[in-house]
């Protein structure tokens, strides 16, 4: 299969042009050679940052049958007239030549030019220049452009020789990064404006070693308007005709008055009883998302001023409140720590089928769906210290046993043979039958508890980062120069207490990692967030690269499903991306074995079962005494 872009490049420019435009706060967009609207229609979704919607769309075209279907594009869907909009939405299209004089009657926050100088003769090129910047002077513009060093990676282009042609037939030129630049820092120092570059798609999938490193694909400046620069006479002269008018489009949205202050507390009343209706826990967002609730406040600020002063049991407890969340081992229960205790509910059907009320609960661990929970304390009261680590009987409710640690638990993994303690230098083996210490690893510092162990009790591996060879520069103040870069993955194996093999996961520190449910592949990923590689074990052979996006992002979770067909990657892009992983891949069996090191503090309440296989519904779990209650300390 031929290399290939993931996204695709229109894709991927799209969310770049919308990324930086959300992040100007910018309130009207004018596209300059808009097409058939693909990228104003991509603008037309509301917002997540509900302070700056864009309420003002403009598009320019030289060609009225583009205009024409662009306006067919833009006309507002059913959903739109049932699912009101908050803030108003109006689209201008207009047909004329956009090297000409500005449209009096519009100023734009901001004008997008994607993909469309290398259309123009290079001697129209000033003139185009001059009404974005000096014409129309927006507070933002955005242009990009193919980057023709980038084409020596498609070799039908003859990137090079003398037979070499551009992407399109209709492009008059194709411009370096260098020459790029100049033009930008040329434009930029005319028009009283600062300009920053970047590179949109930098890698393709499939791409072999021959594949050329040269910036991105498409090349990218960001213009923004210095007001502190004083500019004179940059309007441009032109006896072209203004661009006309061609089409207005007005999406429908709710502009009713608000109601009676009285009818707006019944209806939050209303709403708040829906939302809480299976739950004892009420939440802004569950009241944010109805959208007659939104129709009243039209912003979240709003809303939640409003109830913070009238209504106290609303005010929101989302942010603080929730310290915890994750599945158990075959994704058939949640569990939910809080400050004021935990709960456990089932998936199919979903429903809370056990709560507890006692203090900050900072890690709840469930071992498949028994009744074992490996609980860890918040630090809110004595009784729950981050220190302390609980196996708890909750169909018994009882303490099964405690083991108290030197330093903060970061994270707690179990399956039907092993259990191990995270702490941010040392993870702690134990046999989860009787609770015996087995090894200690100990590890590079680990502040968030990187770390990840197979459900499988066969294949019971476990997965950290480690130092690769190199090191790099440290950006914590008060640090060292150099710090080890955790790049690499350790693969231990815990039946057998050996480290087995070690993969070269990444170029920058490992963020994330997850390992299927029968303990055959390793899934992991960077702090750059932009790579999800999947490795087979224990032979660390990588069978898999996935890209997640183009730029970076904190990856907060992975997952494998069930079968290890999909992996599902979630992030702090407010995105969730699913992508299907390789069937037919060999997988090798660990193999089984235990040492004897005791350690931890034994509370004599119950013990474990010699054979934690009989385990299967939460009745099996027994509880005979252990009969010694000796008090052992970790070393």
């Amino acid at each position: 299969m031929a290399p290939y872009f993931d996204p695709p490049m229109w894709e991927q420019r799209r969310i770049c042009i919308s990324s930086l435009l959300y992040e100007q706060k910018v309130h009207s967009v004018l596209e300059v050679g808009c097409g058939e609207g693909n990228i104003l229609m991509y603008l037309t979704a509301p917002t997540a940052d509900d302070e700056n919607p864009i309420t003002h769309l403009y598009g320019i075209d030289i060609n009225a049958d583009s205009l024409k279907k662009a306006e067919l594009h833009m006309q507002p869907s059913p959903r739109d007239f049932s699912d009101l909009r908050v803030d108003e939405l109006h689209i201008s299209l207009f047909h004329g030549d956009a090297t000409g004089p500005p449209i009096p009657e519009i100023a734009p926050d901001a004008i997008v030019c994607s993909e469309v100088i290398e259309h123009l003769q290079p001697s129209l090129v000033g003139s185009m220049t001059g009404a974005v910047l000096g014409g129309y002077r927006p507070r933002v513009a955005v242009f990009t452009t193919p980057n023709a060093e980038f084409n020596v990676n498609f070799p039908a282009l003859g990137y090079g020789t003398e037979k070499a042609q551009f992407r399109d037939e209709d492009h008059k030129f194709e411009w370096t990064r260098a020459e790029f630049v100049n033009w930008a820092n040329e434009s930029a120092a005319r028009y009283g404006y600062k300009v920053t570059f970047h590179d949109i798609g930098t890698w393709m999938c499939g791409a072999d070693d021959s594949f050329v490193k040269c910036g991105g694909c498409t090349q990218m400046a960001l213009f923004v308007r210095d007001d502190s620069v004083e500019v004179v006479d940059v309007v441009p002269q032109s006896d072209l005709p203004v661009p006309r008018l061609f089409a207005t489009i007005d999406h429908p949205f709710y502009d009713k008055p608000r109601l009676p202050e009285d009818e707006v507390l019944q209806l939050v009343r209303k709403m708040a009883g829906y939302a809480i209706e299976y739950d004892d826990v009420f939440y802004l967002d569950m009241l944010w998302n109805m959208m007659e609730v939104r129709y009243q406040f039209k912003r979240r600020r709003i809303l939640k001023e409003w109830l913070n002063t009238k209504v106290e049991d609303f005010i929101n407890r989302a942010d603080s409140d929730l310290l915890f969340i994750n599945f158990n081992q075959d994704f058939s229960c949640l569990s939910v720590g809080t400050k004021n205790g935990y709960k456990i509910y089932n998936c199919e059907p979903f429903g809370k089928c056990y709560a507890r009320s006692e203090g900050g609960i900072g890690t709840v661990e469930m071992l498949f769906c028994t009744s074992l929970v490996a609980l860890v304390g918040s630090g809110d009261q004595p009784t729950l210290s981050p220190r302390r680590l609980q196996i708890i009987n909750t169909k018994r409710q009882s303490i099964i046993c405690e083991l108290t640690f030197p330093t903060t638990i970061l994270a707690v993994k179990l399956n039907r043979r092993r259990l191990i303690a995270v702490l941010e230098e040392h993870i702690y083996v134990y046999d989860i039958s009787n609770m015996k210490l087995l090894h200690t690893i100990e590890t590079p510092p680990n502040p968030t508890g990187i770390c990840a162990m197979s459900p499988s009790s066969d294949n019971c591996f476990i997965a950290y980062p480690t130092p690769a060879s190199v090191s790099v520069p440290s950006s914590k103040p008060g640090a060292s120069p150099e710090i080890p870069a955790t790049t690499d993955v350790m693969i231990f194996d815990a039946n057998t207490c050996e480290a087995i093999n070690i993969i070269q996961a990444h170029k920058t520190p490992v963020s994330c990692l997850a390992i299927n449910r029968d303990g055959t592949l390793l899934a992991t990923a960077s702090d750059k967030g932009t790579v999800i590689r999947v490795f087979s074990l224990p032979s660390a052979q990588k069978i898999a690269q996935f890209r997640r996006g183009a730029y970076p992002a904190k990856i907060h979770s992975i997952t494998f499903n069930a079968t290890s067909s999909l992996l599902m990657v979630s992030s702090d892009t407010d995105t969730v991306h699913i992508f299907r992983v390789a069937d037919g891949q060999k997988r090798s069996k660990g193999s089984s074995g235990s040492s004897a090191n005791n350690g931890g503090s034994l509370h004599p309440s119950d013990s474990f079962a010699s054979s934690i296989n009989s385990f299967g519904d939460s009745d099996s779990v027994v509880d005979s005494y252990s009969g010694n209650g000796q008090q052992q300390q970790l070393r």
